[in-house]
C-alpha cells in the first residue's frame, strides 16, 4: 500500500505492472505500457497524451484541469474517474483509439472521444 509519486520528465518506455497502492503522475512521468492491478493516477494540469498502453483491471483517476487524451488500443478492464479537467479517447491521428471498462465522469469534468 502506499502512493508512489513520479515527476518530471521520463524516458523510461518499458512495462510497469502496478499490483498494490496507487502510481501517481503525469503524461510526462508515465510512460509506456502500464498493467494497473490497483491504482493508476494521473493529475494533468496541462493539456498532453499518453501514448503507452494501459491494462489491467485496477482504479484509474484522472485529475487536475488539463486534458489527457489516451490514444491507442488500451485493454483496460478497471475502473475510470475523471475527477476534475477532461479524459479524451483518441485524436485525429488516433481515431480508433480506445479505453475499456468502466467510467465514471464527476460534476464539473467531461468526457469526450473521437472516431
Amino acid at each position: 500500500t502506499g502512493t508512489l509519486l513520479l515527476t518530471g520528465a521520463n524516458t523510461y518506455t518499458g512495462g510497469t505492472v502496478v499490483e498494490a497502492g496507487t502510481l501517481a503522475g503525469d503524461t510526462a512521468s508515465l510512460r509506456g505500457a502500464i498493467a494497473d492491478n490497483a491504482t493508476l493516477s494521473i493529475a494533468q494540469a496541462s493539456d498532453s497524451s499518453f501514448d503507452g498502453t494501459l491494462s489491467g483491471h485496477g482504479t484509474l483517476l484522472k485529475s487536475g484541469a488539463g486534458t489527457l487524451t489516451v490514444n491507442g488500443t488500451n485493454p483496460f478492464a478497471g475502473t475510470t474517474t475523471v475527477q476534475a479537467g477532461s479524459l479524451v479517447v483518441g485524436d485525429d491521428s488516433h481515431a480508433s483509439a480506445t479505453l475499456g471498462g468502466t467510467v465514471t465522469v464527476t460534476a464539473g469534468a467531461t468526457l469526450g472521444g473521437i472516431g
